[in-house]
This record gives C-alpha cells, sequence and structure tokens, in this order.
C-alpha cells in the first residue's frame, strides 16, 4: 500500500514550471542502469530528478498540451479524466513474462482497493495508454490527453519493475496524481532536507520547480462534507 500514499489527488496547478521537462532523457536511463537497490535508498522513480518533474512526471509541451495550458488535472475539465475510471492500455514495450506479471500485478491491485479497472484496449477506444520500457527512466504523463502520445507510461527494465510499487506509483500519475509532497498543507507535517539532496539538486532553481506546493481545489461533488467524520490514509 505504500505507492498509494504519495500522491495529492486531482488539482488545479497556479505556478508556471520552467525548465525543460518535456523530453526523455538517455541520461536518466544511463543512471538508472547501475542502480543497486542494496546501496541505494532512493525508488528507482527518484533517479529522474533534476530532469523530470517532481523526479518521474513527463509534462506536455505547451504545444501540446489542452487548450488552457494546464499541466495538471482541474476537475472541472472532464477530458483529463480516464472516464468511468477505466483506463485502456496497451503493453508496446519488449518485456520478459515476469516484468509483463509485475505490471499485471500493479493493475490488479487497483482493481483490489479502488474502483479503477485497467483494461486491454480495443479498436472502440480512440485514447488509451501505452506501456512501454524505453531506456529513460520510470516516468509517466500526468492524467488523460487528447492526444495518444501524451499518454504514456515509461518503466526502462528491469530497473522499474523490481517491484510492484513502481508501476503502480506511474500508474497513479496516469491517472492524474501529482507527489503529495507538493500537497499544500505540506508544512503542517513534515520540514523538506533540501541539504538531504544530491548537492547538485540544491540549486532555488530545482527546489522551486519540483517542491514547491501546489494549491487545489478540493472535488466535493457538490456535496456537504464533514471534514471531521471521515480520514484520509
Amino acid at each position: 500500500m505504500v505507492a498509494f500514499v504519495k500522491f495529492l489527488p486531482i488539482l488545479v496547478q497556479i505556478y508556471a514550471v520552467y525548465g525543460d521537462y518535456y523530453t526523455p532523457s538517455e541520461e536518466v536511463g544511463e543512471e538508472l542502469k547501475r542502480y543497486d537497490p542494496s546501496t541505494d535508498s532512493r525508488y528507482p522513480f527518484e533517479l529522474g530528478l533534476g530532469r523530470y518533474y517532481q523526479g518521474d512526471i513527463m509534462l506536455v509541451p505547451p504545444e501540446g498540451r489542452n487548450k488552457d495550458g494546464r499541466v495538471s488535472v482541474p476537475d472541472s475539465l472532464t477530458s483529463y479524466i480516464w472516464p468511468n475510471g477505466t483506463v485502456p492500455y496497451e503493453i508496446a514495450g519488449n518485456f520478459t513474462p515476469s516484468e509483463l506479471r509485475t505490471i499485471q500485478n500493479a493493475m490488479r491491485m487497483f482493481r483490489r482497493y479502488t474502483c479503477v479497472r485497467f483494461i486491454p484496449k480495443t479498436a472502440n477506444d480512440p485514447l488509451f495508454v501505452s506501456i512501454v520500457n524505453n531506456n529513460t527512466g520510470c516516468y509517466s504523463y500526468i492524467g488523460r490527453q487528447q492526444n495518444n502520445m501524451y499518454n504514456l507510461i515509461n518503466l526502462q527494465t528491469p530497473q522499474c519493475l523490481m517491484a510492484v510499487g513502481t508501476p503502480v506509483h506511474e500508474m497513479m500519475h496516469a491517472l492524474g496524481f501529482y507527489h503529495e509532497f507538493v500537497r499544500p498543507d505540506r508544512d503542517d507535517w513534515i520540514t523538506i532536507n533540501r541539504s538531504a539532496l544530491l548537492p547538485e539538486l540544491q540549486t532555488d532553481e530545482i527546489y522551486d520547480n519540483n517542491f514547491r506546493k501546489l494549491r487545489f481545489e478540493p472535488m466535493t461533488f457538490g456535496l456537504r462534507i464533514e471534514y471531521g467524520s471521515f480520514q484520509v490514509n
């Protein structure tokens, strides 16, 4: 369940993001090839920090975004949300049988714990997620895009499929989730220790682009919510 607690639900992003977070990086892929979980405390999807937005999110280039230019998933733009919680997908990478089982196990976690369903695409599905394994790290675009070029999850093998948590994590992004370390109330609970980052990642630009808190409008679906009546894990 660890993979499910690191995300911020549907939100509206307010500030601009600068830098090249639009291009897959072979440098990330080369670094990931040297990844050893026995000596590296990071998760595989964290190795993209500084090259991918928040470490493992690929942004849609400005000319390829939906009309309002946002890179987040506001609840008013239903085109960003997979209808009925159903995500058609195709396996477009060259995965081993063991790696395919890991991907399927990740999808089963959604079926077991949520109402989300990943289903093989058919000819009647114009929009679908492609799952590939290019040597450019672990990443996903955010939400349902109107151009299938940006409905993509990359799981470099074998590193991104050493455990089920990484594909679950990237599938959460494909559903439209950001990380919880940028949620608006973050500072009420945690402190970002910039000194724990690699020296080259401690710059103001990296911090502002990747760790700045986001503002969001919670989805209530028109209902009155008594926040003291439930708990979010």
